[in-house]
């Protein structure tokens, strides 16, 4: 594992002539501010994800997160303009805005890399929590309430077909699980959280056909097969982060299969 830290850019970088010159040229995302940047900075706005569902006393957020509140005025979302900044993704926010995300290659041993940005006194500094020397990571990263992080590499592990792994909020790296090729092979998407920990996820081969799972993994560190894809209506080879619902129930696609051999939407129920 390998921990570096560098500064990047200040936020005093003079103004270009446009708004795509200020972001290629400037690395910053030009704004029209009237007070919003400043009341993140001193904690007055806190940044959360996408909103999931409301009970009557409580909001859910994708990422497994619920928030007592007592009124909501206004809810807002948005799309990040970061990612353009990065030859990379940036996946969750934490609890203090701080972005994480992955890149697919370099990083110290050329395999990838995890990385968090901080922000401190008008500079944001990029942190390497991880470099991979092999396995390959493409996918968003998932966040627990305890600043966990969890995602899939597409190679590797003990048997090369990938892995499941963990970095916790110290940065310490453990792997989950290693897929075999019978409980899977090859993930390309990320992965979803339920309420009690449980991870969820699916990968683009393996199973009973070699053509794909959903798969779920406890926490207790158990995998289980929750369907292997024949290539027929249901599809084959999944590539995209699951929807998991409030009722347990999952939404995703395949790239191929389906009634005309070009992938499907489905739905898995509990």
């Amino acid at each position: 594992m390998s921990r570096e830290t560098s500064s990047s850019w200040s936020r005093n970088t003079a103004c270009v002539a446009g708004p795509l010159e200020e972001i290629v040229a400037a690395r910053r995302i030009p704004v029209v501010d009237i007070g919003t940047i400043a009341a993140i900075r001193n904690g007055r706005i806190r940044l959360r994800r996408a909103i999931e569902s409301f009970s009557p006393d409580e909001v859910r957020f994708v990422d497994g997160r619920s928030e007592p509140f007592d009124a909501i005025v206004l809810a807002t979302g948005y799309e990040t303009g970061l990612p353009a900044l990065f030859d990379g993704e940036l996946s969750v926010l934490d609890a203090s805005g701080h972005p994480f995300g992955a890149t697919a290659e370099g990083g110290q041993w050329g395999g990838g890399a995890i990385f968090e940005l901080s922000h401190d006194s008008g500079s944001w500094t990029y942190t390497q929590l991880f470099s991979f020397g092999e396995g390959g990571i493409g996918a968003p990263l998932t966040m627990d309430a305890a600043g966990n992080l969890y995602c899939t590499t597409s190679g590797g592990g003990d048997f090369g077909y990938g892995t499941v792994f963990k970095i916790d909020s110290a940065g310490n790296f453990t792997v989950l699980h290693s897929f075999t090729g019978a409980d899977g092979s090859g993930p390309e998407a990320g992965l979803v959280l339920d309420p009690a920990g449980n991870l969820y996820g699916d990968t683009f081969g393996g199973g009973d056909f070699n053509l794909g799972v959903v798969f779920k993994l406890d926490v207790s560190g158990n995998e289980t097969v929750l369907h292997s894809f024949a290539g027929g209506a249901d599809g084959a080879h999944p590539a995209a982060t699951l929807l998991l619902t409030p009722s347990g129930t999952f939404f995703g696609s395949t790239q191929t299969g389906g009634s005309h051999n070009a992938g499907t939407l489905f739905r898995l129920k509990p």
